[in-house]
């Protein structure tokens, strides 16, 4: 490339957008954290405490959609309507949330998603100091889809970075090469999207994005949350992750919602159940 041709500068080279006020939260919308090369910035959204005494923990909050949906300003369907949801409810809290995009299976395949987020986990802790978070009180939360990226980001962690202290696993899929639910989308399937192609021709693929086969003694405590009703990503994906972090010796505490179904679509008394237990234990791991 010719030396006069300006190239434009790296995300973490930017200066941080102006922030945004409202009801004790203070955004930074729209934040780029990665340029993967040939494609569009990847962004994050950032919702601080509106006031805060020294750095504040953080949790980064990964939407699901079955890796070809949804965007950082999901907060989950069964909360789409709610004033307060993680957005807002944990900066009242003290901590800070930052909800990222990631590449949908349509854009790149795994593990294009696993490094965006190990991206933004990198950009976060690279600039913790300007936005007043502590990089080393830092969680993860995901559901679904999101669930199963943020499980891989907290068992491998990210170059240069601290281990994250706490990972919150919303029906996340344990196990690609498990069954899974019908769901009214034409073939492939989610999963084989994921990978780029069947999980017959591309074994090890399919093995190495399925967070149960990247769980090893010291990975950071785990909260499983698990409706029974689940038709779309079986209650059997959470059991076999359970055993296999109870085999480990794992930090690992488990939430069965009775009759919960998938995202907690028509199912209000476990979103309640779902949210009230989640936010009590991130309180919990990053509060003390």
């Amino acid at each position: 490339m010719p030396a006069d041709i300006p190239i434009p500068p790296q995300p973490h080279e930017l200066p941080l957008p102006a922030p945004w006020v409202h009801d004790g939260v203070r955004t930074l919308g729209a934040v780029p954290y990665s340029v993967p090369f040939g494609m569009r910035a990847i962004e994050m959204d950032i919702h601080l405490p509106a006031s805060a005494d020294g750095p504040v923990p953080l949790v980064i909050y990964v939407h699901g959609g079955a890796f070809l949906f949804g965007d950082r300003r999901d907060c989950g369907p069964a909360y789409w309507a709610d004033a307060d949801n993680q957005f807002t409810l944990l900066p009242k809290a003290g901590i800070a949330v930052a909800s990222l995009d990631y590449r949908l299976a349509g854009e790149s395949t795994f593990p294009a998603q696993q490094d965006d987020l190990v991206a933004a986990l990198q950009y976060l802790v690279g600039r913790a100091d300007e936005l007043g978070i502590d990089p080393t009180r830092i969680a993860v939360w995901g559901e679904s889809a999101g669930a199963h990226l943020a499980m891989l980001l907290a068992f491998d962690g990210a170059p240069g970075c601290p281990p994250v202290v706490a990972v919150v696993d919303w029906f996340g899929p344990s196990d690609i090469r498990l069954p899974f639910g019908e769901m009214p989308l034409p073939p492939p399937s989610p999963e084989e999207r994921l990978i780029g192609g069947a999980m017959a021709d591309l074994p090890e693929l399919a093995a190495q994005a399925s967070p149960i086969t990247h769980v090893h003694p010291g990975i950071p405590p785990v909260l499983v949350v698990h409706g029974t009703g689940d038709s779309v990503v079986p209650i059997a994906h959470s059991h076999a992750l359970v055993d296999a972090l109870n085999a480990i010796g794992a930090d690992v505490k488990v939430e069965w919602i009775d009759g919960g179904e998938h995202a907690w679509i028509g199912t209000p008394q476990a979103a309640r159940i779902a949210q009230d237990v989640t936010l009590a234990y991130l309180r919990e791991r990053l509060l003390g």
